[in-house]
């Protein structure tokens, strides 16, 4: 499934929809790909996660600044997605 690129980034109705309430960058479009990722992460998809948590990580730093507890939490998901698929 990880391979299955039907499942990363702007191809999700969840992600269409919000993108179409609050534009292409906007914080809430952030937090919908970080909560994507806590998805994929507790069903094991670390790979699917960590490319969730990196489109938002980058939008919520471009857009809130990397000291913001948005893109702080987002961060944090990152690495801790990264440190499974380190370990393999």
């Amino acid at each position: 499934m990880a391979g299955n690129t039907a499942h990363y980034c702007g191809n999700r109705p969840f992600v269409l929809l919000i993108r179409l309430a609050f534009g292409d960058e906007h914080p809430n479009v952030a937090e919908a790909l970080n909560q994507l990722g806590r998805v994929w992460a507790d069903k094991g998809e670390f790979d699917i996660a960590s490319n969730y948590f990196q489109n938002a990580l980058t939008m919520s730093q471009k857009l809130l600044g990397t000291k913001h507890p948005q893109s702080i939490q987002i961060a944090n998901n990152l690495e801790m997605v990264k440190a499974p698929s380190e370990k393999q």
